[in-house]
C-alpha cells in the first residue's frame, strides 16, 4: 500500500513538473528584428530635364542582415518638369514593415537663375487683418528650397520646421507630400481642392510685393488659403 502511495506521489510530481515546463515554455518569446531602410544619397534631389536618372538606391537591413527592398514604386519622367516620388518598402517575416521615400525634382533650365531666398510674411492670420508669421525661404540647390513656416503661423515653435519646395519650371513651385512635424504628411496646393502635386504660381519681386498664395493640406492646419508677401 505504501508503494502504491509512493508511486502516485511520484506520478503527480512528474505531471506537475511537466505542466510547469509547459507553462515556462509559454513565456519564451522570439526576438523580432524590425526592417530598416536607409537612403543612399539625398532624400530630396533635383536634376535638369532630359538628363538620365539613376536611382541611388537604399540600404535595407533586418537586424544586422543586409537585405533588399520587397517593392520599389514610382517612376521618374525625365522629359517632363515636375516632382516624382519613389517609395521603397520592406516587410519582415513577422509582418512588421518599413518604408522610405525619395523625392526627385525634374527641373527646367528656366529656373536656374531663380533665387527665392528671403523672408515672406503672411498678409493676415485667420479672420484678423494683422500680419501673421514669417516664412524663411532658403535655397538648397537649383530648383530646391526649404520653407520653415508653410502656414505663416506666428510665434508657435511647433509650426516652425522645414518643408521642401521645388521650383520646376519658370516661377512654378511644387510642394510634394512629405512628413509633417505635427503628424502624418503635409503638402501645399494652389487651391484647397487642388491635387497633391498642383503647380503653384510664385511671383518674385521686391519687398512689399505679393509673392505666393497656397492652401496647406496637413494635420494641424486650417483649410483657408494663405497669401505671403516678401518683407526681406
Amino acid at each position: 500500500m505504501k508503494n502504491l502511495g509512493y508511486k502516485i506521489m511520484v506520478l503527480a510530481l512528474i505531471i506537475f513538473l511537466a505542466a510547469c515546463e509547459k507553462d515556462y515554455d509559454s513565456f519564451i518569446t522570439k526576438i523580432t528584428y524590425y526592417p530598416t531602410i536607409e537612403l543612399i544619397g539625398d532624400q530630396f534631389m533635383t536634376q535638369l530635364v532630359g538628363e538620365p536618372f539613376t536611382d541611388p538606391g537604399v540600404i535595407v537591413k533586418i537586424g544586422d542582415e543586409v537585405s533588399e527592398p520587397d517593392e520599389v514604386t514610382g517612376t521618374v519622367d525625365i522629359n517632363t518638369p515636375g516632382v516624382y516620388t519613389i517609395t521603397y518598402s520592406k516587410v519582415n517575416e513577422d509582418g512588421y514593415s518599413a518604408a522610405s521615400q525619395r523625392f526627385v525634382g525634374i527641373i527646367d533650365p528656366s529656373v536656374l537663375d531663380n533665387d527665392y531666398t528671403g523672408e515672406y510674411q503672411r498678409t493676415k492670420y485667420g479672420s484678423n487683418t494683422t500680419p501673421a508669421g514669417i516664412a524663411v525661404w532658403t535655397k538648397i540647390t537649383d530648383g530646391l528650397y526649404t520653407n520653415n513656416n508653410v502656414g505663416g503661423v506666428p510665434d508657435q515653435a511647433a509650426y516652425i520646421y522645414d518643408v521642401y519646395v521645388f521650383n520646376v519650371i519658370n516661377n512654378k513651385i511644387v510642394v510634394p507630400k512629405q512628413p509633417n512635424k505635427l503628424g502624418g504628411v503635409i503638402n501645399c496646393t494652389s487651391t484647397i481642392a487642388g491635387t497633391d502635386s498642383d503647380q503653384i504660381d510664385f511671383t518674385p519681386g521686391p519687398v512689399g510685393t505679393e509673392c505666393y498664395t497656397w492652401g496647406v493640406k496637413g494635420s494641424g492646419y486650417g483649410t483657408n488659403l494663405r497669401t505671403f508677401t516678401r518683407v526681406n
